[in-house]
């Protein structure tokens, strides 16, 4: 299925376009950087904001990569020097709720069971209340709880890193929404805020959810942690896994989400991994080769 850009170019809409991890057939949206908080729009700037964000390198970052066009729409472009958009955040939310009831008003005869799922922000975020609201408004049309496999679960997910100057209540109970955490005291905060968690970590110490000894049970993203189906030869998708669906279970269970550090460029991943280490520590193969570097 085609993409659908917004009317001012700010949101691009993957009607049911997914990708290798979240599965063929999902809904994606990706918003603008103007919507991401870099400490001028909101009192916290996303560490990865012009500094290492999957976002802005490999396929989405290039020339005619997603992230470049949207970015580029809204004056926000950095390859000719912009840093700058005359565009603020509450306008990419109300482009983004505009696409999001288009594709919407479309399904409104479908069972719930059919509506796809809806991973909200491949790129972008919301950074206050009432952007989060606009947004939520529009989603509000999805179904809100489905049973799926032995589970309850959203038809829509989101993580976001503006966690701390958003209500949980902001979002709504349509959206799965997962903090963004940038290290182990954030869990905690963000826990305390009414949010499930997610966090990047240099590695995983077992493909199976385990104690961080930081106060949270580390559960690794299937995708990245699981060996692909001796069946189909793929790994586990987003559209099968569902975990991040379900963001008051995690909460109950103590679980946080984790996913390995992931760039296109290998020097950025191999700068984000050595900061983490010192905080999760080393593991498998990590330790193997410093232990005979230091032999």
């Amino acid at each position: 299925m085609a993409s659908l850009l917004s009317s001012r170019g700010l949101v691009a809409f993957g009607d049911k376009t997914g990708n290798d991890k979240l599965g063929s057939g999902v809904h994606t949206t990706s918003a603008s950087q103007v919507s991401c908080p870099d400490g001028s729009n909101n009192n916290y700037r996303c560490p990865l904001y012009d500094a290492g964000c999957y976002a802005e390198g490999g396929f989405l970052g290039m020339p005619n990569g997603t992230t470049t066009k949207i970015n580029k729409n809204a004056g926000l472009d950095r390859r000719e020097g912009s840093d700058s958009s005359r565009y603020t955040p509450e306008d990419v939310a109300e482009d983004e709720a505009e696409v999001i009831s288009q594709v919407v008003a479309k399904q409104q005869k479908m069972k719930a069971d059919k509506w796809p799922l809806m991973r909200l922000h491949i790129v972008g975020d919301a950074v206050n209340n009432t952007c989060v609201k606009i947004i939520a408004k529009a989603v509000g049309a999805y179904p809100a709880l489905i049973k799926s496999v032995g589970m309850t679960v959203q038809k829509v997910w989101c993580y976001t890193h503006a966690w701390r100057n958003v209500d949980r209540s902001s979002w709504g109970n349509h959206i799965s929404i997962l903090a963004s955490c940038d290290n182990p005291e954030d869990v905690k905060r963000a826990w305390a805020r009414g949010y499930a968690a997610a966090i990047v970590v240099p590695c995983f110490k077992s493909p199976q959810v385990y104690d961080s000894g930081l106060g949270f049970k580390i559960l690794p993203c299937p995708n990245e942690s699981k060996p692909p189906d001796p069946k189909t030869g793929k790994l586990m998708e987003c559209k099968r896994c569902r975990l991040c669906l379900r963001d008051e279970w995690l909460n109950s269970q103590g679980f946080v989400i984790a996913f390995k550090v992931h760039h296109a460029n290998r020097k950025v991943k191999a700068e984000l991994q050595e900061r983490l280490y010192p905080i999760f520590g080393r593991c498998g193969k990590d330790v193997e080769a410093m232990d005979e570097g230091e032999g």
